[in-house]
């Protein structure tokens, strides 16, 4: 029932906001002709992009305000990417989520209210954003330009509207639901929390296995095609693996390949990357080789066996084939894979993302002075 209210809501909404595009349209064009539907329909389409840019930007200027690092942020057609150093901006699908993806640089005492404060940080702007427009517009009311802005607000009310009930959607969650579920220690929120201190304890240098284990475990249980619980499930396979206990890191790996459906391309393409170091690792050569394939070419090509080093780009993939590649007994490959991996560790924003590499990366070393000696 309550999903049904939920859908119900929404779909209103956009009849609304439909409905009030069309009326402006109506009054532009007999106030003002087509040049007064020109501007409403000019006002409607920039809404598409300048909605939801206030919105992101609410979300950036109060995360970065709270220190935290602004990992990516996707607004309309345009999708920057800061992870790894790379700080890319790039032109991407309109039809996709917005969404901004911030992390702390530190572990806070106080984390919670920042976290809230980022949460609020959309609302908040967007909120700002429609009231602007709506004063504008009415102050602005008998002169033709006005329907620009007249154009904007149906959209405008629509995002904002959209985000202001706790709701979830089948999207994801509302910004006032996480925020209700931060403030309240819902078991989203309280997950939230803990990946959140997690994640700083790893941005201020510790390694996932020296991360308190009250941000791992022991947590309330939530879904789990929910991102904070796979989101757990690596950094708890991080923390096995570092410490080279490895039945547990296979079963959070395997528990995260299970839960495939419901993971990023990037997330797939991360667990294939700790498939393949941790099968090669363990000498299981039919499941290295699949993951490995699978790894360097995508699911449809896994009969072909090679790529070249150069062509990889993150640690975890240079981690990956030097691995397989030492499982192999292919030292010169071996070598050089690893050799990208340290240099591509030595450019990990988070300290501790760069000792973990280095943890991970000590049983391959070993191992290849194993096979020379």
């Amino acid at each position: 029932m309550k999903r049904f209210f939920v859908n119900v809501y929404a779909i209103t909404l956009a009849l609304l906001c439909a409905a009030g595009f069309a009326v402006a349209a109506f009054f532009a064009y007999t106030g003002f002709g087509s040049s007064g539907l020109w501007l409403c329909l000019a006002g409607g389409v920039l809404s598409l992009f300048f909605a939801p840019f206030y919105h992101e930007t609410g979300h950036i200027v109060f995360a970065r305000s709270e220190g935290f690092f602004v990992v990516s942020w996707k607004i309309c057609f345009l999708k920057y990417d800061g992870a790894d150093g790379r700080k890319k901006i790039s032109f991407c699908s309109p039809f996709a989520a917005d969404s901004t993806q911030a992390v702390p640089e530190q572990a806070f005492a106080d984390m919670k209210k920042r976290a809230a404060a980022y949460t609020a940080g959309g609302l908040l702007f967007g909120g700002a954003f429609l009231l602007t427009i709506s004063v504008a517009a009415a102050v602005l009311g008998g002169y033709a330009g006005a329907f620009v802005l007249f154009g904007a607000l149906p959209y405008a009310a629509y995002l904002f509207l959209l985000n202001l009930p706790p709701f979830e959607y089948a999207g994801g969650k509302t910004d006032m639901r996480v925020l209700c579920d931060i403030l309240k220690d819902k078991p989203y929120g309280v997950r939230l929390i803990a990946a959140m201190n997690a994640q700083g304890e790893v941005a201020s240098g510790k390694p996932y296995s020296a991360i308190d284990k009250n941000y791992l475990e022991n947590l309330p249980v939530i879904a789990e095609d929910e991102p904070l619980f796979v989101l757990n499930e690596f950094y708890s396979y991080y923390a096995a693996a570092e410490l080279r206990d490895y039945e547990a890191a296979a079963k959070h790996i395997n528990r995260i390949a299970l839960l495939s459906p419901y993971l990023t391309v990037e997330e797939q393409r991360a667990a294939l990357c700790e498939l393949t170091y941790l099968n090669a690792l363990l000498s299981d050569e039919t499941q290295a080789d699949k993951c490995f394939a699978a790894l360097s070419y995508g699911a449809e090509n896994a009969e072909k066996s090679e790529k070249s080093v150069e062509a990889r780009s993150t640690c975890a993939e240079n981690r990956a084939a030097a691995a397989y590649y030492v499982m192999r007994g292919d030292l010169s490959a071996a070598e050089k894979a690893l050799s990208a991996a340290v240099k591509c560790a030595e450019q990990e924003r988070f300290k501790g993302a760069a000792a973990s590499e280095r943890l991970l990366s000590e049983p391959l070393k070993e191992r290849l002075e194993e096979l020379k000696a």
